[in-house]
């Protein structure tokens, strides 16, 4: 399984349009651009609030729209 993730806020004011938002890089808020997202670990990925949904980074990717 991969080892680098990126986390989601699963919040309802989280999604912009049709798009998720993904923890920023740095701590820097959420943001929907993945370029901007921080990548974690997984231990990284699972301590982090009960409302972030850790993805892993390559199933994300493979589905991402430019």
């Amino acid at each position: 399984m991969d080892g680098q993730f990126y986390l989601q806020d699963s919040h309802s004011h989280a999604y912009v349009g049709d798009g998720l938002s993904f923890w920023g890089f740095g701590g820097s808020g959420y943001v929907t651009d993945l370029a901007k997202a921080q990548v974690f670990t997984r231990d990284g990925a699972c301590d982090h609030r009960d409302t972030d949904i850790p993805w892993p980074k390559t199933y994300v990717d493979a589905r991402a729209r430019e």
